[in-house]
């Protein structure tokens, strides 16, 4: 996903050194600034936005628009934003382009975005450059024109302005309206990374894992997902999980991967839940505890991770770790088998041919073993081949119609991330 982007409160004093003067008006402001009185430097700002002064008034503004050191009122932030624009201050025009394109304070107006995004290009201001050409990207308010809006994302990047660096590394890394360009997208995400860019750190990783753009090299792979990890970037921290598992790029520590993965998966990431889960079913790295790798799995099954909803299933057919439910078991086999994943598939036609956990259904059973087969479990022929001896002509066309008519309903997961 790319995203448009603001100057934030913290970036002010780098923005004022690059756009003031020596000496300015807002110098009261800076000292409770400095101190981190945020607060203090917003009154002592005020006045002087008040009395026009271009940098007070961005100040001002920006501090309603993030809510620091005042009260978040968009409608306040459009209001000196625009005063500041209106004096060619580059930084109000580009964040009074976001209010616009957000529709934040103000009706949502692309052409309004558009013309001040553009107003501070013309002044030469790096992150109005890659809003612009987000919108040349994405055709909004213009056609869409991505020559125009990869020239807009190199100037920007050019300048050395990290997400700028990143948005073209993601254009290159995705293939948005260009095609797929692991060198290129391994070139700027590399120069966004090391800008601290978190998303370009761990893509970058990624590049460097899988030998993308880049020579392979797991070790510098890792160091790249530990930059990100370190910010609290959740597949980041899975991929230290896996390498630590695994023993890529680092010597492998059970104990490690298992750190890892729980900090991936307290941070939302099911893949994470459903390794964790299977660490405590087996002990590894962590004391065997099969209620703990019971609810991990659940946590990560409930996110739709059809490898998690497969093993929860397994558990609550047997009792371990949690009550016996065979009834529950089937639906999250089901739920596995509908996301696509091949064992389930097998699994969910022997739940139907011998009605447990559902009522016995050999159509159902027929088609879920024709789903198995045709994604090469080599298992499912012998069970189909049984079952179809106990079915008639119109019940085997009726399942085969439905197996064709199938499609997988998997979550959305990344498929550069490696899974256990």
């Amino acid at each position: 996903m790319i995203l448009l982007h603001r100057n934030s409160l913290a970036l002010a004093p780098v923005l004022a050194l690059a756009l003031g003067a020596c000496s300015s008006p807002t110098q009261g402001g800076w000292k409770a600034f400095h101190d981190g009185d945020l607060v203090t430097a917003v009154q002592e700002w005020s006045p002087v936005a008040d009395a026009g002064d271009a940098e007070a008034q961005f100040l001002v503004g920006l501090a309603h628009d993030t809510g620091e050191g005042a009260q978040q009122d968009y409608a306040r932030a459009l209001h000196f934003y625009t005063l500041a624009a209106a004096q060619d201050h580059p930084a109000a025009q580009n964040n009074l382009g976001l209010l616009y394109y957000q529709g934040q304070g103000v009706q949502q107006s692309f052409q309004q975005a558009f013309h001040w995004f553009e107003r501070g290009t013309a002044l030469g201001f790096p992150a109005a450059f890659s809003n612009l050409g987000v919108m040349y990207l994405l055709g909004q308010y213009v056609e869409v024109d991505t020559d125009r809006a990869l020239e807009l994302f190199e100037q920007a990047a050019q300048w050395e302005d990290p997400k700028a660096q990143w948005i073209l590394g993601s254009i290159y890394y995705e293939g948005v309206g260009v095609n797929r360009d692991a060198r290129q997208a391994a070139r700027w995400l590399r120069a966004a990374a090391d800008r601290g860019q978190v998303t370009a750190q761990h893509r970058m990783g990624l590049l460097l894992f899988a030998g993308e753009g880049v020579e392979r090299d797991e070790t510098e792979a890792f160091d790249y997902f530990l930059m990100a990890a370190q910010q609290d970037h959740a597949e980041s921290q899975y991929m230290l999980g896996f390498q630590y598992e695994t023993g890529q790029g680092v010597p492998q520590d059970m104990q490690q991967a298992a750190d890892w993965f729980r900090a991936s998966a307290e941070n939302g990431f099911a893949p994470a839940g459903c390794n964790l889960g299977l660490m405590y079913l087996e002990g590894a790295g962590v004391m065997r505890d099969a209620g703990l790798g019971a609810k991990w799995l659940r946590r990560s099954a409930e996110k739709g991770f059809a490898m998690a909803q497969y093993n929860l299933a397994l558990l609550l057919s047997t009792g371990r770790g949690l009550d016996q439910d065979r009834v529950a078991a089937a639906r999250w086999m089901e739920r596995a088998a509908d996301a696509g994943l091949v064992k389930a598939q097998a699994k969910v036609g022997l739940l139907y041919e011998h009605g447990r956990g559902v009522a016995r259904d050999v159509v159902r059973a027929y088609k879920w073993y024709t789903l198995a087969i045709r994604q090469g479990n080599p298992y499912a022929q012998r069970d189909r081949d049984r079952v179809e001896r106990l079915m008639t002509a119109t019940q085997v066309d009726h399942a085969t119609r439905s197996a064709d008519e199938w499609y997988p309903r998997p979550e959305k997961q990344n498929d550069r991330i490696p899974m256990r």
